[in-house]
């Protein structure tokens, strides 16, 4: 069979095993591409009927969980989480920022001291008093440089934080930190009660999680269901809210779906309200069906699939053989074959609709070239000595281990990729592991290679995965690199959000060089929320629940 032959009957097999659900008596709709800028997001008109009865349980399905809930830790934080924590300050719809557990704030003419005022009639959910000090005690275990914070070195241009009194909080900082406001914003900057940080100790994260936001967590039990009910004490909502106080809702039950068909199914069958990640075979029975909301964003701000390449273990430390990995990738049919028009294959690492990352990454990226990708590894010394199908070097046949997630979907795009390596002799067997054990496994450094996904709308994500201070985890590529340090370091230092944002490019431009790892492509989120919801808040900055009420 030909390289075409085989990747046609995987794509065939590939699209026909997303469509098993696609079952139904109505026609399906014809559905355009969306042609909004990305950074705005499409939202389908919400009704004006007066507002039904508050109370009820809105069950959202998603596909994926997390591994702690603790994020003075942990390397991700879940949808869950952000009901459960607030921030000092929070993005708005218009992409502005607002009031949260601060009132107001201002900056010194020199831009190196910020002034939080902060509200006096918040308390945690364990009836914490909220003050200056447990604000302090939660930015000053974050910007611990021996800490775990994921965004530790978010906070190098900050030299202290004083409490002239418990309604302020000073920032004094070494250098202007152009991006403080979106730092102290995004859902890693939720302040945690310190009474039951302490109080709970090793259970904190995974059987408590105490914040101030507007609902509490009741009950998470991972990889099947995460609980949080209404906090009834909640009345400092931010301004864009219709509803400031306590949410209308009595309870949410976020289902865990690894598999694409039993998400859709629980949709269609009522089980859930709300599901993320609709897969794009099913989008247009659900859209013809009638019954349903569609709203398209850029999820979290761009969601890039890409292959992390750990350069511990050979021949993955060689930059040739990382080279040749992106060459084997032909991103543009991965990209449409998955995504049809909600999506586009990936170059580079920084979503482009955000644009503070390089400017072409395509120019200086790897373009579909599978002889190319032959070429680089024959220089690395990797040929098929045997005629075997598979390059060798020194008597070892290149052949290694892909991590993916859990689910029919993953394992079928993992099918694909393994199909597009092999195409070029190196040979890949699959492993499907729950998130978790794949965090277990990234820190302990079993990891050779893994298609995972992360999302997020700031170049500040780099310092999440490329010190060499978040090895193993998450720098799971094990990047050790000095003059990647270098640049970052210059990035978090830049003293104007334009100097920055050239920074970060030049930090995108080195990863690319070197093929940290191989992108595949950016994922648009389609979200379908069933029309006895109202008033659901989602955009590219922000989402809420506050204001949702459920007709009977």
């Amino acid at each position: 069979m030909s390289t075409k032959q085989k990747f046609i009957l995987v794509s065939m097999i590939f699209i026909a095993a997303l469509a098993v659900s696609a079952c139904g008596p109505t026609a399906p709709a014809q559905i355009e591409a969306p042609t909004q800028q990305p950074t705005e997001a499409q939202v389908v008109e919400q009704p004006t009927e007066a507002p039904p009865p508050t109370g009820g349980t809105l069950n959202v399905g998603v596909s994926y969980d997390t591994s702690n809930m603790d994020h003075l830790t942990s390397g991700e934080t879940f949808i869950a989480q952000m009901l459960i924590f607030d921030s000092l300050v929070t993005r708005g719809p218009d992409g502005g920022y607002y009031g949260l557990l601060a009132r107001t704030w201002e900056v010194s003419d020199d831009n190196l001291q910020w002034t939080f005022h902060l509200r006096d009639d918040v308390t945690y959910h364990d009836g914490t008093p909220f003050n200056a000090t447990s604000a302090k005690w939660f930015y000053d275990k974050a910007r611990d440089p021996n800490g775990q914070h994921a965004f530790s070195d978010s906070y190098s241009p900050v030299d202290d934080i004083l409490t002239p009194d418990d309604t302020t909080l000073v920032f004094k900082l070494n250098t202007p930190w152009p991006n403080i406001l979106f730092t102290l914003s995004n859902s890693f900057s939720g302040l945690i009660s310190p009474t039951a940080y302490e109080k709970y100790g090793e259970d904190y994260g995974t059987k408590y999680a105490v914040g101030t936001g507007p609902f509490m967590l009741e009950e998470w039990v991972p990889e099947d269901r995460t609980v949080v009910v209404r906090n009834p004490d909640y009345q400092w909502g931010p301004e864009f809210l219709d509803n400031q106080g306590p949410p209308h809702l009595d309870k949410i039950i976020f289902k865990y779906f690894p598999e694409a068909t039993t998400r859709v199914s629980e949709l269609e069958t009522g089980g859930i309200d709300i599901l993320y990640q609709v897969p794009t075979a099913d989008l247009e029975r659900i859209v013809s069906s009638g019954n349903y909301l569609i709203y398209t964003a850029p999820s979290w701000g761009g969601a890039l699939y890409y292959i992390d390449m750990n350069q511990t273990k050979p021949p993955l430390d060689d930059v040739k053989v990382r080279q040749a990995l992106n060459y084997a990738l032909d991103v543009e049919v991965l990209a449409k074959l998955v995504l049809g028009d909600y999506g586009e294959p990936a170059y580079g690492y920084m979503a482009p609709h955000w644009r503070c990352g390089y400017s072409d990454p395509k120019s200086i990226g790897y373009s579909y070239n599978p002889d190319k990708a032959k070429e680089l590894l024959a220089d690395a010394g990797w040929t098929d000595s045997d005629g075997n199908g598979v390059v060798d070097k020194d008597g070892q046949p290149f052949s290694m281990t892909l991590w993916i997630y859990t689910g029919t979907e993953s394992q079928l795009l993992g099918e694909v990729v393994q199909s597009e390596f092999a195409d070029v002799g190196v040979q890949v067997d699959l492993l499907q592991l729950e998130y978790g054990t794949m965090v277990d496994g990234f820190n302990a450094n079993d990891n050779e290679m893994a298609l995972i996904n992360y999302g997020w709308p700031d170049s500040d994500v780099y310092n999440l995965f490329f010190p060499t201070s978040q090895i193993p985890y998450l720098n799971s590529s094990h990047i050790d690199d000095a003059h990647m340090n270098e640049l970052l370091e210059a990035a978090n230092k830049a003293p104007t959000l334009e100097e920055r944002c050239q920074q970060y490019a030049e930090v995108e431009k080195y990863a690319i060089e070197q093929a940290v790892w191989a992108p595949v492509f950016w994922e648009t989120s389609v979200t379908a929320v069933n029309k006895r919801v109202n008033n659901f808040l989602v955009t590219p900055y922000t989402e809420s629940y506050n204001d949702i009420t459920l007709t009977p």
